[in-house]
């Protein structure tokens, strides 16, 4: 019996040219980045080639901000405790949304144990994140704001940019999960202006295990990690190069291909919504949200009695 995968949110299948590119660096790219002979050159260029076609996914300033790690929680946790743990001097309050995947809300859990103070801002009914509670529940000893990009269970797209305005006037680090955005629609760092955004390779038909951290110029971070001074001494441990090869060509291929997937995905999601109207008009409500929310999701409202069910397609 064939299976049809319509969880494309946890993992997607590798695309062929990952695969390939994958299966060539397992027989030739080997060695270690870090070292200092050919094999170690031949790894170190492939690694960097990778950082630079997902720099330009992002339109990062520079491939030195990309920092690889082993997934998209890694990335989280990196960038939270990071940051918080840079910045206790300043302060320890941390603000974020009551949203957040659990690698933030757990990363946030962790560093309460350690006297750190959290804040949540609501949503509303859209699961959208107003700026305005934002600017009132920072303070004087906020030092990290985390917000995701597009939540991964509804698909709304938060007004980042707007966030980022208020964070910048304030002086505090913003750091955006942009796990399941990043290479499905378009993520520009620099017209975002966020100082901290982690992403995955999976989302974007990569392999699984591989992720990364965008870390803007100036923006100072603590190791999770004791060890090498691997990525720019901010991620210690021997990069998982065949992985990263294959995240590399996926993020090539997302930039390339990110019009058409958009337009495709637009299209079925239109015929599901017709076809759904006809069948539950009575008992739903389909909110189209064209501009705030990622075209692979949608989202439906079954009304109760208590309030209001979110069904993710």
């Amino acid at each position: 019996m064939d299976i049809v995968n319509l969880d494309h949110l946890s993992a997607n299948p590798l695309l062929p040219e990952v695969q390939e590119a994958m299966i060539h660096a397992i027989r030739t790219d080997f060695g270690n980045p870090s070292s200092q002979h050919k094999l170690g050159d031949r790894a170190s260029e492939a690694l960097e080639k990778a950082r630079e076609s997902v720099a330009r996914l992002i339109n990062s300033g520079s491939p030195k901000e990309v920092v690889f790690t082993s997934g998209g929680t890694e990335s989280v946790n990196l960038a939270v405790k990071g940051v918080a743990w840079a910045k206790a001097e300043k302060g320890k309050h941390i603000l974020t949304s009551n949203i957040e995947h659990n690698a933030v809300l757990r990363s946030l859990r962790r560093l309460k144990m350690m006297d750190y103070k959290v804040s949540s801002v609501p949503v509303d009914s859209h699961g959208r994140v107003n700026p305005s509670d934002v600017a009132t529940a920072l303070k004087e000893d906020t030092v990290l704001v985390s917000i995701m990009h597009s939540n991964n269970e509804i698909g709304t797209i938060q007004p980042i940019e707007e966030i980022a305005r208020i964070t910048r006037e304030k002086n505090v680090v913003f750091h955006v999960d942009a796990v399941d955005s990043v290479g499905v629609v378009p993520v520009d760092v620099q017209e975002l202006g966020v100082d901290l955004l982690s992403f995955a390779s999976n989302p974007f038909y990569g392999p699984t295990g591989v992720g990364g951290l965008y870390v803007r110029r100036g923006t100072h971070i603590w190791p999770l990690l004791d060890g090498g001074v691997q990525e720019n001494n901010r991620r210690a441990g021997t990069e998982n190069l065949i992985g990263i090869v294959g995240m590399g060509v996926a993020a090539e291929l997302a930039a390339r291909d990110m019009k058409a997937r958009m337009a495709q995905m637009k299209e079925m999601k239109e015929k599901y919504k017709i076809h759904q109207i006809i069948q539950i008009t009575l008992v739903m409500r389909i909110i189209i949200r064209k501009d705030k929310e990622t075209d692979r999701q949608i989202q439906i409202q079954i009304q109760i009695q208590t309030g209001y069910l979110i069904w993710e397609i």
